[in-house]
């Protein structure tokens, strides 16, 4: 069957801050990966704890819409990255691309907090 949809609670959810994101959809295989953006990260998080309970962020970086594709342009170009499918990937070294992702966006963006 398809994944549920979840629909906003509120008013406020739908100002939720965008980002672009890092997640880890099964940390007990730690490979599998969801990397993107999100114009409402909050909501998109209900979504995907629906069908991945166990996920857990690894970054949250404040961009904007624009900052996406170069995201995934730089995943699929990583050795190692296989996709699974439109944002997820299989990553074998994934220290090594969070790192690396790190650099890409400290470059020209301001990491925010995961808590």
């Amino acid at each position: 069957p398809p994944a549920p949809t979840l629909e906003p609670d509120d008013e406020a959810e739908l100002q939720a801050k965008e980002c672009c994101y890092i997640i880890n959809i099964f940390p007990k295989d730690g490979h599998r990966f969801k990397f993107g953006y999100s114009a409402n990260f909050e909501y998109m998080m209900r979504q995907v704890h629906a069908v991945a309970p166990d996920c857990i962020v690894v970054r949250k970086y404040q961009c904007d819409p624009s900052h996406e594709a170069e995201l995934l342009r730089w995943v699929r170009s990583t050795p190692g990255v296989l996709p699974q499918s439109h944002k997820v990937f299989d990553v074998r070294t994934p220290r090594v691309l969070i790192q690396e992702i790190d650099e890409l966006f400290k470059s020209h963006l301001t990491r925010l907090k995961h808590t």
